[in-house]
């Protein structure tokens, strides 16, 4: 299942438009197509399959802690954890 996000989140345009990078830019559209299992699993666990699996889709160059930084945001934008939460993941 996958929980729609609270508030209006930019498009592949609008990110570019932001001056976001390609991989940037993938790396977002990827994480919001994950359903919130994933989701929360990659935010909350670097060890985690679901986290491994989108490393594997960036590319290893990717910063970890982007991904689960990423996967926090995400998962606050849909409700699924609070402020709580997504500051003790976000500043890991």
């Amino acid at each position: 299942m996958k929980t729609q996000p609270r508030f209006p989140q930019p498009d592949a345009e609008e990110m570019r438009r932001r001056h976001y990078s390609h991989g940037a830019i993938d790396g977002t559209l990827h994480i919001r197509s994950l359903g919130d299992e994933q989701v929360l699993a990659a935010a909350r666990n670097q060890e985690s399959d679901a986290h491994r699996a989108i490393l594997k889709h960036l590319g290893t160059n990717t910063n970890p802690s982007w991904i689960t930084g990423r996967c926090a945001e995400e998962a606050y934008e849909r409700g699924l954890i609070g402020e709580r939460e997504f500051d003790y993941l976000f500043d890991q």
